[in-house]
């Protein structure tokens, strides 16, 4: 694959060029490449029919997203100018990739009510809600509830605990991340 920079006869060119090549525009980048080749007799395998779902999942997604104002405007946010991206990819992409949950902090976690619990959480786009569970070492549910963004750091998620647990070792705390797609990404500790 090459870059064609200062030929004007095929500058914004897209498609297929004789039975070798094709032309690709990407914002104000063009680019040829060798036509690629498909062979109709192989056999998909499952990990590739998976993927093939969710590549059509996440174009219906897409284009669900640009026919919402709201949705379609937060993801016009995230376009890098001159970067030959739409609104269209950033939602694609957000579909495809899940929110990450970083770090649970738990220092200031002593077992009783209104102690904190804060999560990092980030995502390409925007991560919606951070869902706290804490078990004890038995893994039986002491509480879980939603974390309270702190508009102060821009991807923090602070937990007040509402239940008292006086068997902190082996205690389990885990943070659920879910982004616009409503994708999850999940962390546990262990204290």
């Amino acid at each position: 694959m090459s870059n064609v920079t200062k030929n004007a006869l095929v500058r914004k060119a897209s498609g297929k060029f004789s039975d070798d090549f094709v032309y690709r525009t990407r914002g104000r980048k063009t680019t040829i490449a060798s036509l690629p080749t498909r062979n109709p007799n192989a056999e998909v395998t499952e990990q590739q029919a998976a993927f093939r779902q969710q590549f059509f999942s996440a174009s219906l997604f897409a284009q669900a997203a640009m026919q919402n104002p709201e949705r379609k405007a937060i993801y016009q946010k995230k376009v890098k100018p001159k970067s030959g991206s739409t609104a269209f990819n950033i939602a694609f992409r957000d579909f495809i990739k899940p929110p990450k949950v970083t770090s649970i902090d738990a220092d200031d976690y002593n077992g009783t009510v209104g102690s904190k619990i804060v999560i990092n959480a980030i995502d390409d786009v925007k991560v919606t809600g951070v869902k706290v569970r804490i078990e004890n070492a038995q893994g039986v549910l002491i509480e879980e509830g939603e974390a309270t963004f702190d508009l102060n750091s821009g991807f923090k998620w602070i937990y007040v605990s509402t239940q008292a647990n006086a068997a902190i070792p082996g205690t389990v705390i885990s943070a659920t991340a879910t982004d616009i797609p409503e994708n999850k990404g999940m962390l546990s500790v262990t204290l």
